[in-house]
């Protein structure tokens, strides 16, 4: 399955490669990289970072009962994404699964909480898409708003509603061993005071920063486009790069193009920004990535060294 993906990941980001390459020059890329604001990338690389804060939070949330140390859940979350942004799937989840046993988490309790993790992504972002719907195309049509509203509603409840579904799963007749015992993980996950609520903070966290970060981004690179058009097509991106690609390379452009299409903003003025946003976002996880892989390569020597240290045989002492 792997393989299949790949090869479907890497034909996929063939194609929206040449649909990028055969819209945008080099000229406009050159253009748009004399053009750049430094300022306004700073501040977009602080909420990005914001972003990745949310997810280790989120994280010590979820591994309330494993005690991990921040480092260790910042290299899982560091890795786990570069991993997931570079990688077609499941390729990037097994990185995470491989990482969460690494540090103490059973498998059963890696699995459970890798789904409410996701639940909490996909349920977030998709809030976030309704309401930037609700703000952009709401204007004063109250069927519009109706619209938009209900699922940014449903979907903000559909995290708990899931979990309290799933956890009254072991009722059901003829479940197999591995699914009786994920069941059993998120029902000790639900017990730890606070799971749900502090799963929902961080994501309602991340995604702000995350939203913040593209519009920020955008305006580093000439684009003037308001904030909430930006959420929209940022949302809409999200849920396309679920497409199998390698490093999102197309795929995340045309999630850009198709979102602010939407809203009437044609491809030629969105795809130039869309393209430094998409790159500034994979520079900022690679070094991320990079320094928790590294954080954890300087674990492993210094406790490798230790283990040398206590293993070493003591020096004779010599009396007078």
């Amino acid at each position: 399955k792997f393989l299949i993906k790949l090869v479907l990941g890497i034909y996929i980001t063939s194609l929206a490669a040449r649909w990028v390459t055969g819209t945008v020059g080099g000229a406009e890329v050159l253009a748009l990289l004399k053009g750049i604001s430094i300022s306004w990338l700073a501040w977009g690389f602080i909420f990005y970072a914001g972003a990745y804060a949310a997810r280790v939070g989120r994280f010590a949330s979820l591994f309330r009962g494993e005690n991990m140390h921040r480092n260790s859940l910042f290299a899982i979350t560091g890795i786990h994404n570069t991993a997931v942004r570079l990688l077609p799937n499941p390729a990037g989840e097994a990185v995470f699964f491989y990482l969460a046993k690494h540090y103490g988490a059973s498998g059963t309790n890696a699995l459970a909480v890798l789904f409410v993790y996701r639940l909490f992504d996909f349920a977030v972002a998709a809030f976030f898409l309704s309401l930037a719907g609700f703000l952009v195309f709401g204007n004063g049509w109250f069927g519009a708003k109706i619209l938009f509203a209900l699922p940014a509603v449903l979907i903000a409840l559909s995290p708990f509603v899931a979990a309290r579904f799933l956890r009254r799963g072991k009722k059901w007749p003829r479940l197999p061993s591995w699914a009786i015992k994920f069941l059993d993980e998120l029902e000790r996950l639900a017990a730890y005071g606070g799971v749900w609520r502090g799963a929902l903070f961080y994501s309602l966290l991340l995604w702000t920063c995350m939203s913040v970060s593209y519009y920020m981004f955008f305006r580093a690179f000439g684009s003037s486009f308001d904030f909430w058009p930006v959420v929209f097509g940022g949302m809409v991106q999200v849920f396309v790069n679920v497409l199998p690609s390698i490093a999102g390379v197309g795929v995340m452009e045309a999630g850009w193009v198709a979102g602010f299409g939407l809203t009437g903003i044609p491809k030629e003025i969105v795809l130039p920004g869309a393209i430094g946003v998409d790159a500034m976002t994979l520079l900022g996880t690679l070094a991320i990535g990079g320094a928790a892989f590294l954080g954890m390569l300087l674990k492993r020597a210094k406790e490798r060294r230790g283990r040398s240290f206590e293993a070493a045989p003591s020096a004779p002492i010599l009396y007078e």
